[in-house]
């Protein structure tokens, strides 16, 4: 089928950033939300049309593009029928939420229409239990990352039961008309992308608190050097939200077989408690300060200067990641054997899900350069150490 027009349920900030890249692409699109004030029913759903379309930052790449763009609520843009090709949910992660808006998706969609949720964490299996036999086949999952409008990545998750149609319309819609990259992950927790990211992510993070590793030495150790974002562990934490880290965290703590390759880090659950998600609270493990970006200091609760690293190992390092991959081999000091042990654990754990979450490992590669913007998947890495 061609899609040529989309409803996005949900205007936040991942909701609002996939309604921008639709419109980009050339779809008509309409964001909806909750009515949660009787007097401006589409308060939320205008904020977010609002922010698209801004002026001076807008999220379009020509403002001409604006009269494609639409907004409404749940309950009045809802109740007749939608001529949609395509429904794309971003609500809130929780199933009843989730449930109730596709119930009343579901009773106003085209006999056609393909079904879509961006979760993060919750089995597709489990959000499919309002759809009937036949609406199951035009449901599954499709997960873009933060920002959509950058990263490359669309994790499409089927159901079992969805049909193969569905599925080619949906690899054919994210790779030809909106230029990603997709790969096909099986219903796991995590997916793929995020089931090994958050898993390196929070290994590192667990370790250097073990060993009293600060977060910008951290940072240093865990970017460039071994083929990662400049930003290093906290700072792509920062960048993606520390929420999505910690809920990926928890949620595989439950699933049997994983609680050892998942640990708790205090420092990343008393940000989130404490409402610092990253970039889009303003704050996380960094916060910009007027022209200075400060590093949160676990020990004063306080968010202080940046120091200098000052590990030899560094001095090393170049842009040949095979120079690097044998510098950190054969490294015997403490930062060397941090960054030895990172990649070691990243490459076993990779080497788990296959076929767990995906059924080729050249997808697991594909999975974290496309969305997580590393220079190399696991399984390259692994190959240039040997």
């Amino acid at each position: 089928m061609t899609i040529r027009k989309a409803t996005v349920l949900g205007g936040g900030v991942m909701g609002s950033q996939i309604a921008a890249l639709l419109v980009n692409a050339g779809l008509k699109v309409k964001i909806l939300d909750i009515a949660i004030d009787e007097k401006d029913p589409n308060k939320i759903s205008r904020k977010s049309y609002e922010m698209i379309t801004d002026k001076k930052r807008p999220h379009l790449y020509d403002l001409s593009f604006a009269p494609n763009l639409s907004y409404g609520n749940f309950d009045d843009d809802l109740q007749d029928d939608n001529d949609s090709d395509i429904f794309i949910e971003a609500v809130k992660e929780e199933l009843d939420i989730k449930h109730s808006v596709w119930n009343k998706v579901r009773a106003v969609a085209k006999d056609n229409a393909l079904f879509a949720t961006n979760t993060s964490g919750i089995p597709i299996e489990y959000i499919a239990k309002v759809f009937s036999e036949t609406e199951r086949k035009r449901f599954f999952g499709m997960h873009f990352f933060n920002p959509p409008r950058i990263m490359k990545l669309v994790e499409v998750i089927p159901l079992k039961d969805t049909a193969e149609e569905s599925i080619n319309a949906a690899q054919e819609f994210a790779e030809d008309k909106l230029g990603k990259g997709v790969i096909i992950a099986n219903d796991v927790p995590g997916f793929v992308a995020n089931r090994v990211g958050v898993q390196t992510m929070n290994d590192i993070m667990y370790r250097a608190e073990e060993g009293g590793i600060s977060i910008s030495d951290t940072d240093a150790l865990t970017g460039r050097a071994i083929g990662r974002p400049s930003t290093g562990t906290y700072g792509l934490s920062d960048l993606v939200g520390i929420d999505i880290a910690v809920t990926v965290t928890k949620g595989m703590q439950q699933v049997p077989g994983q609680a050892q390759f998942f640990k708790s880090t205090q420092t990343a659950e008393k940000l989130v408690a404490d409402g610092a998600l990253g970039r889009k609270a303003k704050k996380g493990f960094y916060k910009k300060e007027k022209n200075q970006i400060l590093v949160y200091n676990a020990e004063s609760n306080d968010y202080v200067e940046q120091s200098k690293p000052q590990y030899p190992i560094l001095s090393q390092f170049s842009k040949d990641l095979k120079s690097n991959m044998d510098v950190i081999f054969n490294a015997e000091d403490e930062a060397g054997l941090f960054m030895w042990e990172t990649l070691r654990n990243n490459f076993y754990y990779s080497a788990l899900n296959v076929p767990a979450a995906a059924s080729d490992y050249k997808d697991i590669d594909r999975a974290m350069v496309w969305g997580f913007n590393w220079k190399k998947g696991p399984f390259q890495l692994w190959d240039m150490m040997g």
